[in-house]
């Protein structure tokens, strides 16, 4: 764990500390998400980049 070397041990709980990290990651996870949608959001609207059914369809034709 990253952050484990850097905790107080003369602190008796680490609730504090435990929700700090989980905070930070929501955090990470919220803005990651933030640039997905952004990015799909400038993506011309005519652009579908198909899922993994049309791959399937697409290999299975072309054999």
């Amino acid at each position: 764990m990253p952050g484990l070397s850097r905790y107080d041990t003369g602190r008796p709980h680490a609730r504090a500390w435990l929700y700090g990290i989980a905070s930070n990651l929501l955090r990470r996870h919220r803005r990651t998400e933030a640039r997905a949608y952004r990015a799909v959001g400038r993506a011309p609207a005519g652009t579908d980049p198909g899922g993994h059914a049309d791959r399937v369809v697409d290999k299975v034709s072309a054999q």
